[in-house]
C-alpha cells in the first residue's frame, strides 16, 4: 500500500507541476512584459532565486520556522533561474526533503519569444517538449508537445485563440482532432465558444463580460 500511494502522490505531483507550468505559458502568451523580472515583480538584475516554505511554530510568544512544508499546486519550494536579459531560464520544483522533483528549461528565439520549453524528470529523462511559433506580429499561432508517448499540436487564430488541437499516437496515427469556434462580442472577446471533438460538437462554452 505504502509503495501504491507514492506511485500515486508522484502522479497528482507532476500533473499540478505540469498544470502550473501551463498557467504560467498562457499568462506569458496573453501578457507582454519586457522581461520575467518584471512578471515575478523583482528589483535589479537578479540571477536565480530559491524559494522554500516552512510551517510556522509559535516558542516564547514568537513565531519560529518550524518543519518544511509543500502543498499540491503551489509554488513555495522553487528554484528559479535568468538569463543576462531577465528570461526566465530555467524552472526547479523540489520535495519537502529538498530533492529535485523536476526541471524545466525555456529557450527563446531572437525576438524574445518563447520558443520551447523542455521539461525533465528529477533522473533526467525527459518528461515532455514544447515548441511554439509565431506569426509576424509576435503573437502565437501554433504549439507542439512531444511527450514520451504521443504528440500534440494546436494551432491559434490571429488573435490568440486556439481553434484547433490533434493528439496523435505514439506510432504517428491520428488519436484525435479538437477544433474550436468562437462568437465574440464588440471588444473582440468571445463570448461563445463550441468545441467539437473529431468534427462532432460536444460542448458550448458561455462568457459574460462586465466593462468600466
Amino acid at each position: 500500500m505504502k509503495t501504491t500511494n507514492r506511485i500515486n502522490y508522484e502522479k497528482v505531483n507532476r500533473l499540478v507541476i505540469l498544470i502550473n507550468i501551463m498557467v504560467f505559458l498562457i499568462s506569458c502568451s496573453h501578457v507582454k512584459l519586457k522581461n520575467d523580472w518584471l512578471k515575478d515583480n523583482l528589483k535589479g538584475k537578479v540571477q536565480n532565486f530559491s524559494q522554500f516554505s516552512y510551517l510556522v511554530e509559535e516558542r516564547f510568544g514568537k513565531y519560529e520556522k518550524g518543519k518544511r512544508e509543500k502543498l499540491f499546486g503551489n509554488d513555495r519550494n522553487i528554484q528559479k533561474k535568468y538569463d543576462k536579459k531577465g528570461k526566465l531560464s530555467e524552472l526547479n520544483w523540489y520535495n519537502l526533503d529538498g530533492k529535485l522533483e523536476s526541471k524545466s528549461i525555456y529557450k527563446y528565439d531572437e525576438k524574445g519569444n518563447l520558443s520551447e520549453l523542455n521539461m525533465y524528470h528529477s533522473d533526467g529523462s525527459l518528461f515532455f517538449n514544447e515548441a511554439y511559433k509565431y506569426d509576424d506580429m509576435e503573437t502565437q499561432i501554433e504549439s507542439t508537445i512531444y511527450g514520451q508517448h504521443n504528440r500534440v499540436t494546436k494551432k491559434f487564430d490571429d488573435k490568440g485563440n486556439q481553434i484547433e488541437k490533434k493528439i496523435y499516437n505514439s506510432d504517428g496515427s491520428l488519436g484525435s482532432s479538437e477544433n474550436f469556434t468562437y462568437e465574440f462580442d464588440d471588444h473582440g472577446n468571445w463570448i461563445k465558444r463550441t468545441d467539437f471533438k473529431d468534427q462532432i460538437a460536444i460542448y458550448i462554452l458561455e462568457r459574460n463580460y462586465e466593462y468600466f
